[in-house]
């Protein structure tokens, strides 16, 4: 269910700093914002020399300049018995390992999903330093030490789950000073069913899983205005009785919303689905997905595609593609970082802590922006 988007500028370099002025239409700073910043093992905020020539000619339109990238990252972590931090990254140092991977990708705009975020650790009395919530009202929030200081970062407003980190030098967040976080800049769905707790087996049919949700924000990039949707749409499970269920009510009607947030301008869809267009059993969010999405609909998508035609499967176990990047305007192609997976050489001491690795594979996309 939980996933990560980031953007990424195509054609970035040696990583030379360079100088921009700010444009006087958007308003946004295109002096050297000190690049992506990553966490070292420590969890210090690491910051590089700046943007490189080539991404500083992609922001001002120059030869790269109808290219985007984007990168999809999904947090949701295998771990649904651990006693305080179910299903969530845990790990300091593996999150300052992905940190740094975010930060060799040098995205524009990022799509964090499942994040630990100030509502969970409002309840955690954490006293260990290797935990997320460890110090949490001291320290900037899990979303922005994976992203850095060069992000301005929009969560829901809800559970704060749902997060959008968008670098200062690509777009702005109106109300929202750059490298700030906020959960009111956005537009954020209510949930279409009674909230409940996946990790303890609370949810069932008619309910809708507390961290799943649906976001929507603009962003004012050099290019022009932008609407960015997130989902992280509820999944199936298992009920506290045994039982399994499929969580199609939610579900559906969380698709729905998020193409319900779509206006005029150009529109980027990004999250875990939390299914696979066709699939059985998936009707009704397949029925949603085909009056938007194809050949005779408003919108078409990204997802990488297999010899075959079929989407590359962006989780391992079972083989599913549950994560699909959807636009109205972009060209391309996305890739599921999947051979090498973005944790990959990540090594957990001790052993027992795997439980806390993603159980979803990152998506990045080089995409097209064509000018009107």
């Amino acid at each position: 269910m939980l996933f990560a988007l980031a953007v990424a500028v195509a054609g970035c370099g040696d990583g030379r700093p360079v100088s921009l002025k700010v444009d006087p239409d958007s308003g946004l700073d295109r002096g050297d914002d000190g690049g992506p910043a990553a966490l070292d093992a420590g969890g210090e905020v690491g910051v590089d020399a700046g943007l490189s020539a080539d991404a500083a000619q992609t922001l001002d339109g120059g030869p790269a300049g109808s290219g985007f990238g984007l990168l999809l990252l999904d947090l949701e972590t295998g771990a649904l018995d651990h006693p305080v931090y179910p299903r969530a990254v845990r790990s300091a140092a593996y999150e300052a390992f992905l940190a740094r991977r975010v930060a060799q990708l040098r995205p524009d705009v990022v799509v964090v999903l499942g994040t630990v975020s100030s509502v969970d650790c409002a309840v955690i009395d954490e006293m260990d330093a290797r935990r997320p919530c460890y110090q949490a009202d001291e320290r900037p929030s899990q979303a922005q030490r994976l992203l850095g200081g060069a992000y301005t970062v929009v969560c829901d407003a809800l559970a704060e789950t749902v997060c959008v980190g968008v670098r200062s030098t690509f777009a702005r967040v109106d109300g929202v000073e750059p490298g700030a976080q906020s959960t009111e800049a956005g537009h954020t769905a209510n949930l279409p069913g009674p909230a409940c707790e996946y990790a303890t087996g609370a949810c069932g049919e008619e309910s809708c899983d507390e961290r799943s949700g649906v976001l929507a924000l603009d962003l004012l990039a050099l290019r022009g205005s932008l609407r960015l949707i997130a989902i992280d749409a509820n999944g199936s499970g298992v009920d506290m009785g045994g039982a399994f269920y499929l969580g199609t009510r939610c579900r559906a009607s969380q698709v729905a919303q998020a193409f319900g947030y779509a206006e005029e301008g150009p529109t980027l869809l990004v999250g875990d689905w939390a299914f696979e267009p066709g699939e059985m059993f998936q009707e009704a969010e397949t029925a949603i997905w085909a009056s938007n999405v194809g050949a005779d609909a408003r919108f078409w998508d990204h997802d990488a595609r297999e010899g075959g035609g079929g989407r590359v499967p962006t989780r391992e176990s079972p083989p599913r593609a549950l994560a699909h990047v959807v636009s109205d305007f972009a060209e391309g192609e996305c890739e599921v970082l999947s051979m090498p997976a973005i944790d990959n050489g990540f090594v957990f001491d001790p052993p027992e802590e795997e439980s806390g690795r993603l159980l979803g594979f990152a998506v990045h996309c080089t995409l097209g922006w064509p000018r009107p």
